[in-house]
């Protein structure tokens, strides 16, 4: 073989032979003929990258599944689509063998830009960063690549290339980005191990829920009875969501804020889901929301104390709130639910406090004109800032953090708290979470002449 040879051969490997157009020269056309065996490697290639990239962005990755092979074929049926189009409509005079072999390498480059630069900004703000950064990266990377490696190739003609890139777009992008739930992925966490691990730490789970009645009895055993004459605030807290700490931190927050702040020890409970107070505190489930606020009535004057109740888990777009304790089948607390719990307990004066993705669907069904609901957004967006190891979501942090104290009237607080929320998120470019501040015009006028 001579060096003329040797030259074009190694100019026909992947990834190699799309480095000219990167340096904006033209490459020879026979270095981008495609090739059964280069298909098969470029194939291959891009499936390794795609496992590797699931292994990064799947937390406690530990089994993997053949499975996440629908992922790659997902992608390479939607670019076939578009190579069908193209050939077929006569789209541009680019050739079709050039399309083939070039574009699954242009997405191993980016898939690997796109995790790299993931992994740099997960380090620099010392935390994991949502996998739908590595999405939003790698999409841009793809198109925008594809657009130079296109203008080159077809001689700076931009008529051509942008009805190459709009058709693109409509066919191989936003199919993979808007379906990409239909594929699967290679790695998942190890839930029998997860399984052994909380049934170690907390034995028979029969035994653990048959306990929780005795568990809330005891916490309302240590609150101090409401003093006749005089207005206390007493309170409730309700995390729900076990694999994520930061909904235990804030309701760990709120009990001490408040203990210290409005009245005292004595004056409240909570409800967690957590490995850390499976032993110590009573589960946050609907049954001791029940017996909790049947507790709290019990001890408060029902008609001249406040009952404050904090709940922070996730939420859904059909408003319901969160309820995981794996591998317990839990069940989720609806608007309806709540109403009805709060109605059963008898107390009069309510400050509702609900920290979750659309939870302005709660509204209607706490509303009273003895009762202020505050949402963390209203019942059509989310709410932001959850995550395991946080400390505040960023409702919480703004409800709470230098803001909720007993000098300053509640109702102004939550005013702040909305203030804040909002230049956060517009510092941040998020979509408004738009919190929601329902107050009755009977506890309104009650707080009033409580503050004087």
């Amino acid at each position: 073989m001579s060096a003329v040879d040797d030259v074009q051969s190694w100019r026909t490997w992947p990834v190699v032979r799309i480095l000219p157009l990167l340096r904006f020269r033209s490459p020879p056309w026979d270095a981008l003929q495609a090739r059964g065996n280069l298909l098969t490697i470029n194939v291959a290639l891009l499936t390794l990258v795609a496992i590797g990239v699931d292994r990064v962005l799947t937390e406690q990755a530990e089994l993997f599944s053949v499975w996440g092979i629908n992922s790659v074929f997902l992608e390479l049926f939607f670019l076939a689509a578009f190579y069908y189009f193209v050939a077929v409509t006569g789209k541009s005079s680019l050739p079709l063998t050039f399309l083939f072999s070039i574009t699954v390498e242009i997405w191993l480059l980016c898939n690997v830009l796109a995790l790299t630069v993931w992994y740099l900004l997960s380090l620099l703000f010392g935390t994991v960063l949502e996998p739908v950064i590595f999405v939003v990266a790698a999409t841009i990377l793809q198109v925008t690549l594809l657009s130079i490696v296109l203008y080159r190739a077809l001689d700076g003609n931009l008529l051509t290339l942008k009805g190459y890139m709009f058709s693109y777009a409509a066919i191989v992008v936003f199919p993979i980005v808007f379906l990409g739930s239909f594929s699967g992925q290679f790695w998942y966490p190890d839930y029998a191990q997860e399984y052994n691990d909380t049934q170690a730490a907390v034995g028979d789970y029969d035994t653990l829920l048959l306990g929780q009645p005795a568990m809330v009895a005891d916490a309302v055993s240590r609150l101090q009875d409401g003093e006749p004459g005089r207005a206390e605030l007493y309170y409730l807290g309700f995390g729900s969501y076990a694999t994520e700490s930061v909904f235990e931190n804030e309701i760990n927050y709120m009990d001490a804020l408040l203990s210290k702040e409005f009245g005292g020890a004595g004056h409240g409970l909570t409800l967690i889901n957590s490995m850390n107070t499976v032993e110590s505190t009573p589960l946050a489930i609907g049954h001791n929301i029940q017996s909790a606020l049947k507790g709290l009535s019990g001890k408060m004057n029902v008609e001249e104390d406040i009952l404050f109740f904090y709940l922070t888990t996730h939420g859904s777009r059909s408003h319901e709130l969160a309820v995981r304790f794996y591998p317990l089948e839990l069940a989720d607390i609806t608007p309806e639910n709540l109403g009805a719990y709060l109605k059963d307990s008898g107390i009069r004066w309510r400050i509702v406090v609900v920290s979750a993705c659309y939870a302005g669907g709660f509204i209607d069904s706490l509303k009273s004109e003895d009762t202020i609901v505050f949402t963390a957004a209203a019942a059509d967006k989310r709410s932001f800032g959850c995550g395991d190891g946080r400390d505040f979501t960023y409702f919480g942090e703004a409800l709470f953090k230098d803001n909720l104290t007993a000098d300053r009237p509640i109702l102004e607080s939550f005013r702040v708290a909305i203030e804040r929320v909002s230049l956060r998120e517009q510092g941040e470019n998020l979509t408004p979470s738009d919190p929601q501040l329902w107050v009755g015009g009977n506890i309104a006028a009650y707080l009033e002449e409580l503050e004087q």
